[in-house]
């Protein structure tokens, strides 16, 4: 009886272990850095997405107070995400 309790843990450890190696290979969210949010109508973000490195750009819409996220597309137009 003690024989398939150790068994049964040993198989039970294993399954913890594949479980760890498996959450270690997922991506990992990394701060790199914060900014105030800015309020700008949408074009005026565009402008200074255009000037900058960055792939996005989170603002406050001016006109409707509302955040929004505008990035590049891969098509060299821009995107643009109202929640």
């Amino acid at each position: 009886m003690q024989k398939s309790a150790a068994v049964s843990l040993s198989a039970r450890s294993l399954r913890f272990r594949r479980h760890d190696r498996r959450r270690a290979a997922c991506p990992r969210i990394v701060q790199d850095r914060r900014y105030r949010v800015k309020p700008m109508i949408p074009e005026e973000a565009a402008m200074m997405l255009t000037d900058s490195d960055d792939q996005f750009i989170v603002f406050r819409d001016a006109e409707t107070n509302r955040v929004g996220v505008l990035y590049n597309r891969t098509d060299g137009n821009f995107g643009l995400i109202e929640p």
